[in-house]
């Protein structure tokens, strides 16, 4: 039975958050990418979760950025 809240992982590592909230019993409903407008992507950059929210008994979603260097 999952937690009145879930553990917070923001900052994580997407890999990281999807053990800790399935070991606390949490389901992840959704994964929202989130790019820079100006970024320049390199190969397959680790993804953070930047943000999360509950969206049900048990579920939450959770918005990731990816790594990338800025154009100047």
């Amino acid at each position: 039975m999952a937690a009145v809240q879930p553990p917070d992982v923001r900052g994580w590592l997407l890999a990281e958050a999807e053990k800790i909230l399935s070991a606390a019993g949490w389901a992840i409903a959704s994964i929202e990418l989130s790019l820079a407008p100006q970024g320049v992507y390199e190969g397959d950059e680790f993804l953070r979760v930047a943000r999360q929210r509950i969206v049900g008994a048990g579920r939450v979603a959770l918005a990731v950025v990816r790594e990338c260097r800025v154009r100047v």
